[in-house]
């Protein structure tokens, strides 16, 4: 492996932790969400109303991967009651948007 090629590496795996960071710190502002809006509100305000516009595109484009893998598993029954709603409405989400994630979201 090249000097380069291990700096990739490196850099994806440090990148693949963040990510799983951040969704292990999103589940814990959901899981108290019903007794603490002030935290909804304040991830609500900072995506919309302070994050540059660019990083407001690319993180929409993240969400619809999501919805899309949520999609997939509805389609192979990987869920339960707990999430079947979430996954069922992606699911309808994908079947009537197919564009919107064939080509996915345009940064300018």
């Amino acid at each position: 492996m090249t000097e380069w090629e291990l700096k990739q590496h490196r850099a994806n795996r440090e990148n693949e932790q963040k990510g799983r960071e951040l969704a292990r710190a999103m589940g814990k502002l959901v899981n108290v969400m019903g007794g603490n809006k002030a935290a909804e509100q304040g991830f609500i305000d900072e995506l919309t109303n302070r994050e540059h516009r660019t990083l407001q595109q690319s993180s929409f484009g993240l969400m619809l991967k999501v919805m899309e893998k949520w999609a997939e598993d509805y389609e192979n029954g990987r869920y339960d009651g707990r999430n079947e709603f979430a996954l069922k409405q992606c699911k309808a989400i994908v079947d009537q948007n197919p564009d919107l994630f064939e080509f996915g979201v345009p940064l300018i």
